[in-house]
């Protein structure tokens, strides 16, 4: 063999190895050569020794035990400096904690100790003081308290802790102890110790159930900050942390800041929700993608927090505890009721400074049913462009299925739309990197109710559009599955495709609002679906480009770009048979070809699966106008209206409805109504001024 390789294949091993269960790593181990079987089952005693020393510290370090500890250093009884050692806490193969009493202040303390300072434990000395120096720094209420740092007679370092009665929150996890009711008062105390160590410039890096106490007051504190570094030098360290509540960018050794403190506090938060029942089991990677895979909703202040804990870009993640909502006065005196009364008066002053405060809203308050416009600028970039249009395709969709929620569609003006109390204006940059997008939610004073900005990267194309419409569905009170799990467009895996294909939807959605269709325009956009289909195959992509060779057909009449459109779409059909857009453009490719019978069958299974989006419900309606079936035209606006009573283009095919039947006044009623709606659309200008005189 090899002896340069040998190393390498120990290591191997020994990953294979520690990522089995105790019974499976026998038989994987017998199987090895001998000279490499020797070094694997050492590392594995080695890190199974250290496992489990961390464990038991971290899980029982303040924690009363029935069971009875050894005393590796027969101290039980005896006295360092001025504190009396009573009992075993915690033991293992590298240290020992010992619940003691102060002697002088007569309080129980707690006592951590190394097994031995000499050479090959020099690093785990560096960090026992370490631990002491960071947490000496700080004083918050919801973090562990060290008093300092003495040493033994044998010259052993000694750290003197607060000692609490409690359990911490593993111990309630293992024991199914969690109150429901307390959760949220539990994350938010945590957030705020966390907050005060990241302003003293650390961060922990080990936040798990284990190192959170409960005490017996209620409250919890931050434990075991031994891992804890100054946030101001981004340093790494491997496989420092515990890998289950690790952050995506800790876990890829990259230099981390504060914000991986608020992911382990999301993962932890996911946890408590899956312990009671509030989510369904779910790893934390998978919630963040997609918040909807939990059929499970749990309270809206959970999915809040945890849009804001999980989020996978750590820099946005950072911005977390400034966005998290303020808790009111009250949700302040239930916090802190039980805390001790040393400091309750001044957590009563706060409240009451806090409640003077809230005298003055920093919110505008939201109506209850809303009536929202997107708004447009009147140059949009063209990232602007293509996320407007995923954002609009999304809202028509949700429009339907939410009681509370009446979607008006896109705007310019900059008047408010008839009846609107929301409007939504988005900004976005299209960078080298990804998107960044911020969106902001105002009334028709154009005073702010919510504004969010969200950045992506490679990592998920998708991600930001994702991001947006699950904060929106919390803001405009729409059920979370329907935000994600039915999003009507395409997930691409490749983030340049997406790029492009985002972008040739918004100018398209242009082009079709316009009387007059630019055939160069429509050559640049085949131009770049062409570069997008050579980076990945998809079926938004193929519906791009039929839409295309639509428009052309449409302009020149030549039959081939017809065959072309028709080609492409059945491709896209192939690929995905739940994309909305590629349904509404077969049934107008269908329809051009006269084959109508075809077109409805197409739309009615459309609505099968999105029954009650507008688009479909349009698409139904033109089609029965355009083969003037008045009988089911009318009918399907009916329907239409139900749905969606905001929509212009129900009161403009009402409109042409009444010209067919020769009713020219109901016409310029219907057709006045959608103008109402929407001022600035040029169709209903021109059908208005092509109706006789009344």
């Amino acid at each position: 063999m090899d002896i340069e390789s040998q190393p390498a294949l120990i290591k191997k091993y020994f990953q294979q190895v520690a990522a089995l269960t105790a019974e499976q790593q026998a038989p994987f181990l017998d199987a090895l050569p001998v000279d490499i079987r020797d070094e694997v089952q050492q590392l594995v005693d080695q890190s199974a020794c250290s496992r489990a020393y961390f464990q038991s510290v971290s899980e029982s370090i303040f924690g009363a035990e029935e069971v009875i500890k050894a005393d590796p250093f027969d101290l039980c009884g005896s006295s360092i400096g001025d504190y009396r050692v009573t009992e075993v806490i915690a033991s293992g193969g590298m240290g020992v904690v010992y619940r003691g009493l102060d002697m002088q202040l007569q309080r129980p303390v707690a006592l951590k100790l190394l097994i031995s300072t000499d050479g090959h434990n020099a690093v785990g000395r560096q960090q026992l003081l370490r631990e002491a120096r960071a947490v000496s720094r700080l004083s918050h209420p919801n973090i562990g308290i060290t008093y300092g740092i003495t040493s033994s007679e044998r010259q052993q370092d000694v750290m003197v802790m607060e000692y609490y009665r409690g359990e911490t929150i593993q111990q309630k996890l293992d024991n199914n102890s969690i109150e429901p009711a307390k959760i949220h008062a539990w994350v938010l105390q945590l957030l705020s110790g966390l907050k005060h160590a990241h302003q003293h410039g650390l961060i922990h890096r080990d936040i798990k159930p284990s190192n959170l106490m409960v005490t017996e007051d209620g409250s919890i504190r931050i434990l075991d900050f031994g891992l804890a570094i100054n946030g101001n030098d981004g340093a790494v360290r491997q496989g420092e942390g515990t890998t289950a509540y690790m952050s995506p960018e800790q876990i890829r050794l990259q230099p981390i800041t504060h914000a991986t403190d608020l992911w382990s506090a999301g993962v932890v938060l996911l946890e408590l929700a899956v312990s009671v029942g509030w989510l369904d089991r779910v790893n934390a990677y998978t919630w963040a993608q997609n918040p909807a895979i939990s059929s499970n909703r749990g309270p809206q202040w959970l999915q809040q927090l945890l849009n804001q804990l999980l989020i996978l870009d750590a820099e946005l993640r950072v911005a977390t505890p400034a966005a998290i909502s303020k808790p009111s006065a009250s949700v302040l005196l239930a916090l802190f009721a039980n805390i001790r009364p040393w400091y309750s008066a001044a957590v009563a002053a706060v409240v009451i400074s806090i409640s003077a405060l809230a005298l003055e809203p920093v919110e505008t308050p939201i109506p209850s049913h809303k009536v929202v416009s997107l708004y447009v600028e009147a140059k949009p970039t063209k990232a602007e462009q293509a996320f407007i249009f995923e954002l609009n395709q999304w809202l028509k969709f949700v429009d339907g299925n939410s009681p509370k929620l009446s979607y008006l569609g896109i705007e310019s003006n900059q008047q408010p739309l008839e009846g609107e109390n929301v409007r939504l204006t988005l900004s976005v940059q299209h960078l080298e990197a990804g998107f960044t997008a911020k969106l902001t939610a105002t009334n028709d004073q154009q005073q702010p109710y919510r504004r969010w900005l969200r950045h992506t990267a490679s990592v998920h194309p998708n991600l930001v559009l994702q991001d947006l419409r699950s904060e929106l569905a919390l803001f405009l009170e729409i059920p979370l599955e329907q935000a994600v799990a039915l999003t009507p467009s395409a997930s691409f895996a490749s983030l340049e495709a997406f790029k492009l294909m985002t972008q040739v939807n918004g100018e398209l959605a242009a082009i079709q609002q316009q009387l007059i269709t630019d055939l160069d325009q429509l050559t640049h956009l085949e131009s770049i679906l062409i570069k997008a289909n050579e980076m990945e195959s998809n079926a938004a992509i193929d519906t791009g480009l039929a839409t295309i060779y639509r428009l052309r057909y449409e302009h020149d009449g030549a039959i081939e770009n017809l065959q072309m459109a028709q080609f492409f779409i059945t491709s896209g059909f192939t690929k995905d048979r739940k994309l909305l857009p590629a349904y509404i453009e077969m049934t107008r490719i269908l329809l051009l070809k006269g084959e109508v019978a075809t077109a409805i069958t197409t739309l009615s299974l459309a609505l099968d699966l999105y029954p009650n989006h507008c688009d479909l419900h349009f698409a139904l309606a033109e089609t029965y106008l355009a083969i003037e079936d008045i009988t089911a035209l009318d009918k399907a606006l009916q329907v239409y209206q139900k749905v969606a009573p905001f929509d212009w283009r129900v009161y403009n095919l009402l409109g042409k409805a009444a010209i067919a039947r020769d009713d020219h006044n109901e016409a310029l009623k219907q057709f006045k109504h959608a103008l109402e709606i929407r001022p600035n659309q040029p169709f209903i200008r021109n059908q208005i001024a092509q109706i006789p005189s009344v």
